[in-house]
């Protein structure tokens, strides 16, 4: 995914962390077994699509592993009294599955709060935004899928 695509409004500082990859499984990496290193992209991003303060979103996958198919997997943190601004999918959806914290998630012009176990989902054509309510970081795993 061209991650400017969905952050166009926003600046971004990058920094580059190193996971080690462990065992006989190509899809397993482990942060502390020094066999075998990839990079993950952890980007903090003031005003998101609009929204208030900082999110940081930590890659879990790469392009690479994402093989086309999908635009985005990773972990997102928005911190006490930020949000990310409301914005449209098109050509992709994505789901967001609640961590920890708590928000007031904006689904398609609708309020509905959310806490850690909570699923939402934004087709293409649609939009969402999430602010943070509470007092501490609102944690969520986001995944976009290409159609």
């Amino acid at each position: 995914m061209d991650l400017k695509r969905l952050i166009h409004c926003s600046k971004k500082a990058v920094c580059v962390s190193r996971i080690r990859r462990t065992g006989s499984s190509a899809g397993f990496w482990n942060k502390n077994d020094e066999s075998e290193e990839r990079k993950m992209t952890i980007e903090k991003i003031e005003n998101m699509c609009g929204g208030e303060g900082c999110v940081v979103i930590k890659h879990i996958l790469g392009k690479e592993e994402l093989n086309g198919k999908c635009g985005l997997y990773a972990e997102v943190t928005i911190g006490k009294g930020c949000s990310l601004g409301y914005h449209e999918h098109h050509g992709e959806s994505e789901t967001y599955y609640i961590l920890s914290g708590k928000g007031d998630y904006n689904d398609n012009g609708a309020i509905r709060p959310v806490t850690a176990g909570d699923v939402t989902f934004t087709p293409s054509g649609r939009g969402h935004g999430l602010v943070n309510t509470g007092d501490d970081d609102l944690i969520f795993m986001a995944l976009i899928i290409l159609d």
